[in-house]
């Protein structure tokens, strides 16, 4: 099946959403003439039972932030904070990227 028209194209981006913890904070960069960008690593945490045992697997992942938010990171966030995040994930050349669309840091 092919797609002839714009109409016809019901695809959308791919999100997601979770809460995890900043494990570390990556280099902040300024382009003169472009925007800010600051990248955290951040784990999250899978949870599920082995019989009556609860097992945790960590995802350790690096969310880019663009901006105005890139600043707010940069000037707000610390390492062991819990963050929610809602994001957009992206094929890049390096892979799949996570861009945080928003965030809140939780304490």
């Amino acid at each position: 099946m092919t797609m002839d028209c714009e109409e016809c194209d019901y695809r959308t981006k791919l999100t997601c959403s979770g809460t995890g913890l900043i494990k570390d904070i990556l280099k902040h960069t300024t382009v003169p003439g472009q925007v800010d960008k600051t990248s955290l690593r951040v784990s999250f945490v899978r949870r599920r039972q082995d019989g009556s045992q609860t097992i945790k697997e960590e995802d350790l992942v690096t969310v880019v932030f663009w901006s105005s938010a890139a600043q707010i990171i940069n000037d707000l966030a610390s390492v062991d904070q819990h963050i929610y995040l809602d994001m957009e994930i992206r094929s890049s050349k390096e892979g799949l990227v996570f861009k945080a669309k928003s965030f809140e840091i939780l304490d």
